[in-house]
């Protein structure tokens, strides 16, 4: 168990409680009130709320009577230990839930709802508890789900949304704005609940993945980089309220929904090359002034000095000549060089505290304000691991430990100390 969340409100011995903490997450001991619309994608809740459940968070459900025709209550009552409340009683739930709850997630979100809230009314328990949680400066966020005429109305809506109300960008293909990865939505809502938008008004850039050197049109030079470290850095700071600029190297499969969602929040560009990724940073560093770059790809180190136009034959015996490719964080610092740089090295190291030496010369060499430090001789700190371990070490020479976790916590950890860092260079000048 990663925390014993379901100890610290009233335990009813349901056997799905069983699961609150069992995943790594920012949620413990947290309570959330989760609203659903009678959207098509009211099915999806379940999913959402289960995966807030697994970190850390204890639920409670308001349906709305459209919702409880497409998802049953009880199947949400299994899902959450409670019933879910979809009247006004006697007992006024959403008086006594805006005392207990950090904040109230909706999700879908209709334009019905999202009217409803924004027009400050309170018709029903689910709006009549979002407008309680606002007048007591807590946090209502809305995932709209719906056709792409209607989203059009709802945003025009949300455009004079209070300070409190967040919103999810939807995912807008095929004419409707669709519900976004459902991991995805449980991610933008730890994130929000935990940080709010702390990164409002910055842009930054990251880099992600590995690239690949061509000798030939079907063979290459790469490494096994997933891209999951630079995608959970760009998507924590996108949560966070940053513009956020992404240059990719060939991601994992397995990352392509998310990709295809970052297409439509973000600046993406996609490199192939190590020379490919270097002028698209050094394009986006140019236009954009980022006010952090965070060098998360792990570009290869090495080219063939001659690429051929045609397929070897395998059956050759082929000499092959290796050159360096360009240090794309050096480039880049000369262009921005009053950004933020947080450099990544993964390092083959025998110790942390060889760990932190060779950290401590990359920082001197590449002459960045960070220098995050992993030990890609350990499982699980490095490529194709779901999770990583950082040695972060600062310019000012301040040490931190960023312990294994699942990235997107890492990421999150990471954002907070190179905030931090940002705060202090700018509070200084």
């Amino acid at each position: 168990m990663y925390c014993q969340a379901y100890n610290l409100v009233e335990a009813t011995g349901h056997p799905s409680e069983e699961i609150i903490g069992t995943e790594e997450g920012g949620l413990c001991g947290i309570e959330l009130a989760f609203g659903v619309g009678g959207g098509a994608a009211a099915y999806k809740a379940i999913d959402i709320i289960r995966k807030l459940m697994r970190w850390g968070a204890s639920i409670h459900v308001l349906l709305t009577h459209e919702a409880s025709k497409l998802v049953g209550r009880t199947l949400f009552e299994w899902a959450t230990t409670r019933p879910p409340i979809i009247e006004f009683t006697g007992a006024t739930e959403h008086v006594l839930l805006a005392k207990r709850v950090k904040a109230l997630v909706v999700a879908p979100a209709t334009l019905n709802l999202i009217a409803e809230i924004v027009s400050g009314g309170a018709s029903r328990p689910l709006t009549a508890l979002a407008q309680e949680l606002l007048g007591l400066g807590k946090s209502v966020l809305l995932v709209p789900a719906m056709h792409k005429g209607m989203y059009s109305r709802a945003a025009k809506l949300l455009a004079s949304q209070s300070e409190n109300l967040y919103v999810m960008p939807p995912y807008l293909v095929e004419g409707r704005a669709k519900f976004p990865p459902v991991e995805l939505v449980a991610w933008w809502i730890e994130s929000v609940v935990t940080r709010g938008q702390d990164l409002a008004g910055l842009k930054i850039l990251v880099t992600a993945g590995p690239t690949r050197e061509h000798l030939d049109p079907i063979r290459c030079i790469t490494n096994p980089s997933s891209g999951l470290m630079g995608l959970s850095i760009a998507f924590e700071a996108f949560w966070r309220g940053a513009r956020v600029l992404l240059v990719h190297g060939p991601l994992h499969p397995a990352l392509t929904e998310w990709l295809n969602y970052a297409a439509h929040s973000f600046t993406v560009r996609k490199a192939v090359s190590t020379e490919d990724m270097m002028e698209k940073v050094v394009e986006l560093a140019k236009r954009f002034k980022p006010d952090m770059v965070f060098y998360a790809a792990a570009p290869a180190d090495f080219k063939p000095e001659r690429q051929y136009s045609e397929k070897l034959s395998s059956k050759e015996v082929l000499n092959l000549q290796l050159v360096p490719t360009p240090k794309i964080v050096k480039e880049v610092v000369k262009v921005v060089p009053e950004a933020i740089h947080i450099a990544f090295a993964a390092e083959w190291a025998n110790s942390d505290e060889d760990l932190i030496e060779r950290g401590l010369a990359k920082l001197q060499e590449y002459g960045v304000d960070i220098i995050a430090v992993n030990n890609a001789k350990l499982p699980g700190e490095a490529f194709e691991s779901l999770t990583n371990r950082l040695m972060v070490i600062s310019r000012r020479g301040v040490r931190w430990m960023i312990k294994r976790a699942h990235k997107r916590l890492v990421a999150r950890q990471l954002l907070d100390i190179a905030a931090s860092e940002y705060a202090l260079k700018y509070q200084s000048t």
